[in-house]
């Protein structure tokens, strides 16, 4: 099976719970004899960047200061799902914003791996959404074929202010690498 994960926090690049956890995951996969690839967006860098990271592929792509989404620009956003497409993955895992411009045309499942976001942190933290990032992530929301919470608190409360539909949705917690 080929995982791609879409993620612009791959280490070493900076990074953080994210990063961390498509870093474990996606290395385990490949070492079960799965393929895996990283595809993200990254402030900072000139041109495309093609690592290996213990069989994990990463593709590294620019993005310009104009930002016009949390995500990147929309031709960033564009450019990625070419890259994506060419990739041909059998799954796409993404956090909470990854697929608020999937492509009608991008039939591979999308799979929306609930960290806690936009939505839920505002929430903790007592405040409304903001408008362009709120959207955002409700268009991501309807675009996305299946979910996986991190617990069934953030299931929940994710659940209480966002919509995921009749589509299939399960609790898988964190990967953790015990050796490390």
């Amino acid at each position: 099976m080929h995982v791609l994960f879409i993620c612009g926090e791959y280490p070493p690049y900076v990074h953080g719970g994210v990063g961390s956890f498509d870093q474990t995951l996606a290395r385990e996969l490949v070492r079960i004899g799965h393929r895996a690839t990283v595809v993200g967006l990254y402030r900072g860098i000139e041109t495309t960047a093609v690592e290996n990271d213990r069989g994990v592929d990463v593709i590294r792509l620019p993005i310009s200061h104009s930002v016009l989404s949390p995500l990147g620009s929309v031709r960033a956003q564009r450019t990625l799902w070419q890259v994506i497409r060419g990739l041909d993955p059998d799954v796409i895992d993404g956090t909470e914003l990854s697929f608020w411009l999937r492509p009608r045309s991008v039939t591979t499942p999308c799979v929306i791996r609930l960290q806690g976001g936009h939505h839920f942190f505002s929430h903790a933290a007592g405040l409304a959404p903001r408008r362009l990032r709120g959207h955002g992530e409700r268009r991501s929301f309807a675009r996305a074929d299946a979910f996986v919470g991190v617990s069934q608190y953030v299931v929940e409360q994710t659940g209480r202010r966002l919509h995921f539909g009749d589509k299939p949705i399960v609790v898988l917690p964190n990967a953790v690498d015990v050796d490390r």
